[in-house]
């Protein structure tokens, strides 16, 4: 074996060997937070998924993207009068170079549910890409609303446009527009809600998402939850 790539190893271990302590004390720590967390919140914490929220709420299309998904993480129970659980997600995207080279790349994200226990068509909320501009601009639009300033920053789908319409009036476009941490996107599917960013929260983060989602889930209309139920 050459010597350069000897030398190579020889440096290249204790990197390794450092970064794995790191990772392993910086894992320790955010957990050894959330413990805190759950128990000023009132919520029990398990750093596995042992509710099994990453398979019950699969079909929410965050949870959908590439392959060896898991939750883990999880804060659950009751906040502020509605059952919530609010966890961290993982799934592996793979790409391969010129040279058939394949690389897996790790995906972590954060979000919170509640469930609503009753059913609701697919709704989605979230900011308004450059993306979502470009195709606006080519005839793939998504919903509008009366309010502009609403329209230009969320991108809102939905099959049933009477159902968006219904969830979000002008309340909820206002709470949306002024009280809800920029970024967070909210969908709402089967019988539950979801809110996410794509991004891991930082721990001082998590409650003002739980709140930001309590917050939105009550702004729902009462004639809309007695539709659901019926």
């Amino acid at each position: 074996m050459p010597a350069i790539i000897l030398l190579f190893i020889f440096l290249a271990i204790p990197v390794i060997i450092a970064v794995a302590i790191l990772s392993a004390y910086l894992k320790r720590k955010r957990q050894e937070a959330l413990v805190a967390l759950a128990g000023r919140l009132g919520l029990r914490f398990s750093k596995d998924d042992l509710p099994g929220v990453g398979s019950r709420y699969g079909y929410f299309s965050p949870l959908q993207q590439g392959d060896n998904r898991y939750a883990f993480n999880v804060l659950d129970g009751e906040y502020r009068g509605r059952p919530l659980c609010c966890f961290e997600f993982h799934y592996e995207t793979h790409s391969t170079d010129s040279k058939g080279h394949r690389t897996t790349t790790d995906h972590y994200l954060s979000c919170a549910v509640v469930p609503l226990g009753a059913g609701f068509p697919r709704l989605v909320i979230r900011p308004e890409s450059i993306l979502d501009k470009l195709a606006g601009a080519i005839g793939f639009d998504d919903i509008d609303f009366e309010s502009a300033e609403f329209s230009r920053r969320f991108f809102v789908k939905s099959e049933n446009k009477k159902f968006a319409y219904d969830i979000l009036h002008a309340r909820a476009m206002e709470y949306l527009m002024n009280d809800v941490e920029r970024g967070f996107a909210f969908e709402l599917a089967g019988s539950a809600i979801l809110l996410y960013n794509g991004n891991t929260w930082d721990i001082e983060q998590i409650p003002r998402a739980l709140d930001a989602l309590i917050g939105f889930v009550a702004l729902i209309p009462e004639y809309v939850w007695q539709d659901a139920k019926a």
